[in-house]
């Protein structure tokens, strides 16, 4: 486990701390999980007001073998109160020739966050399927 805390500093009038937590799992050579805490503390003292922001992520990474493979991508912002997911599925054709399939999603968690006389958020902020093709050239 990876345990940094990247250091206090001025943010617009006031200040901010952040804590920030890494741990790294392998399972085995083909499968990966990787988490991360991140707690982002912000006080203005002369306005007597401050928030902490908290981002969760979870990452996984699969490789069947050196063709296929996955990543997975997931976050939550306690500021924003969003989850963000990613998902991408890559098949490798030959050296320099990948396909992917990309999709990517918002989710609002607290849809009356933002309620002054306005109907609620969509419980969907975004969505995007993509279907990706890389090609190097060689010169």
């Amino acid at each position: 486990m990876l345990i940094r805390l990247v250091g206090g500093g001025t943010f617009y009038d006031g200040w901010q701390l952040r804590l920030n937590l890494e741990p790294t799992w392998n399972i085995s050579r083909f499968v990966e999980v990787r988490g991360s805490y991140e707690l982002n503390g912000i006080r203005f003292s002369k306005r007597d007001q401050g928030f902490d922001a908290h981002v969760f992520r979870l990452r996984t990474q699969v490789a069947l073998n050196t063709k296929v493979s996955a990543n997975a991508f997931v976050q939550h912002n306690s500021a924003d109160d969003i989850v963000v997911t990613n998902l991408r599925l890559r098949y490798n054709f030959a050296e320099g020739n990948d396909l992917w399939i990309v999709y990517n999603e918002g989710l609002n968690t607290d849809r009356y966050r933002d309620i002054r006389n306005r109907p609620a958020l969509p419980f969907t902020e975004s969505r995007t399927l993509l279907l990706k093709y890389t090609h190097t050239f060689r010169l």
